[in-house]
């Protein structure tokens, strides 16, 4: 499916060498397309890891300020963590 859509804007660019430097685009083979996904889908796996990270994260500095967390200079720290944390959600959200 994804591969039919690739092959698909492979076919759709220009032919006439006016899209490269190089000349004309030639066809991707299958192993192209191949190792063009297994890198999108690394790529992906490892952008999921560290937001299931952040967000765990997010709930254990929750947790700490709310049971136990008594210097003040540590609980500034933790909520600056917080803060940057959330940007980081808003930010990726907002690209969506």
């Amino acid at each position: 499916m994804i591969a039919n859509r690739l092959e698909d804007l492979w076919k759709d660019a220009a032919d006439d060498g006016a899209s490269t430097p190089r000349g004309p685009l030639a066809a991707p083979t299958e192993d192209e397309i191949d190792e063009l996904l297994d890198a999108w889908f690394q790529e992906r796996h490892k952008s999921i890891e560290f937001e299931m990270l952040l967000r765990r994260s997010r709930k254990v500095i929750a947790w700490l300020l709310i049971h136990g967390v008594d210097r003040p200079e540590t609980r500034g720290r933790a909520l600056r963590f917080l803060r940057e944390i959330d940007r980081y959600f808003d930010s990726a959200n907002a690209e969506e």
